[in-house]
Parts: C-alpha cells; structure tokens; sequence
C-alpha cells in the first residue's frame, strides 16, 4: 500500500510539472507579446527554474539565454516588448522566407503548405477529448503552441485521474499522450526548436527553443521507463 501511495504520489507530480511545463511553452508560442504577457514573465519570475526537465542539458541551456535576456531588459520593459514583437513576427508570423513555421503541416508537403492532413489529424485528437481550436477552419490546428498547449491538457487530465482513483482513466489518457507525441510532436517539433534556435534574433525566444528541446528530451526518458499497464492497477 506505501509503495503503490509513493508511485501515485511520484506520477502526480511529474504530470503536474508536465501540464506546467507545456502550458507556459504553449501560451509562449502561440501568443504575439503582449504588456500583459510582458509583466507576468517579469513579476512571477516564470523562468526561474523549469516544472518538468530541470535536469536537462538543453532545458538550462534554454532557462540560462531567457534569464540574461530577462535581467537586462527588467528596467527596460517597452524596449523588450519591442524586441520581442519583432521576433515573434519574423518567427511565427512572417515566415515565408525561412524554413522555420508553427504549423506541422508545413513539414510534411513538398509546397509547405497549411490545412493539410496533419491538421486534419491534429483536429481530430482535439475532438476525442472535447476540444476545438477558437478560430476553426481559419486557422490551422497544428500549430506548435496549440500542440502544447494539448499536451498540457492530456497530462491535467491525468492527474484529476488519478485524484479520482481512477487509475484506468488515467493510464488511457497516458497512452494518447504517448501516441500524440510518437505521431505528431516528435516526428517535427525537434527541426522547428532547432530553427527556432538559428533564426531567433533574441535570446528570449532562441532560450525557448532549448526549453522546448529539453522538455522534449525529458518526456521522452519518462514515457521511456513508464510502464502504462502498471499505472492502470
């Protein structure tokens, strides 16, 4: 009874760190900067340590870059949302003369084109779990922060799981997280944090893509020595 306590308690907070880590990576891809945005990252010292993958290589790495970019711009927020706004266009929104793009999609077709069977795809593990993108049909699914934003959701999602009691919920949900990161996340997020690495004109976003690497590389050690049909007994 203590050691299956201990598992649940240890699972818990990995998932929870999980559903942190992947939330903040989401709500920063996916969101143009903002003040609102701006001040938060300053006055709750987001990137003072990382949730989930604080032991990775890449993940200090990526906290190391944010952290000396944040402190040299803390008395000079409007320059650093300046910096930043500009970034994030040439990163995520005008993009057409960099390999770099949010969007899966893009990966997979010879044109680098939106809306193709990725989003389709991406669409449809949405629905299973009773989610729609707000901009339907004018924006594609598959952008990289919504694919976070996702995950963050499956491992939330877990965790009510198992503070029901309901192991078997949780093991399930487990398992399309497992499944989501093999089909969609792991087969082109890596190439995007990479470029996001080469094009990032600050240190902010080019922290961000190591914390994206590092997060990724810490999900897949504990997907690796997870055994799913345990977490359902």
């Amino acid at each position: 009874m203590n050691n299956n306590g201990s598992e649940h308690h240890d699972l818990k907070a990995v998932l929870v760190g999980q559903s942190l880590m992947f939330g903040l990576l989401g709500k920063i891809t996916y969101t143009y900067p903002d003040q609102d945005l701006m001040e938060v990252i300053m006055e709750e010292d987001l990137f003072a340590e990382a949730p989930f993958g604080n032991g990775q290589e890449q993940t200090q790495k990526g906290l190391a870059l944010v952290n000396e970019w944040l402190d040299e711009h803390r008395d000079q927020q409007d320059q650093a949302l300046k910096e930043l706004r500009v970034d994030y266009t040439g990163l995520f929104i005008e993009i057409t003369d960099k390999e770099i793009s949010p969007w899966e999609s893009v990966y997979f077709t010879e044109e680098r084109a939106i809306f193709q069977k990725s989003t389709l795809k991406v669409r449809e593990w949405y629905r299973r779990f009773g989610l729609q993108v707000t901009k339907l049909y004018k924006e594609p699914d598959d952008h990289v922060g919504l694919e976070f934003a996702f995950l963050s959701h499956l491992a939330g999602q877990a965790v009510e799981a198992l503070e029901d009691g309901d192991r078997e919920r949780s093991r399930k949900i487990l398992q399309a997280q497992k499944d989501f990161l093999d089909e969609h996340i792991i087969t082109w997020v890596p190439t995007w944090s990479e470029q996001l690495r080469e094009y990032a004109q600050t240190d902010f976003y080019r922290g961000i893509g190591h914390l994206v690497q590092g997060t990724l590389d810490e999900i897949q050690e504990v997907m690796g020595d997870q055994d799913l049909r345990e977490v359902g007994k």
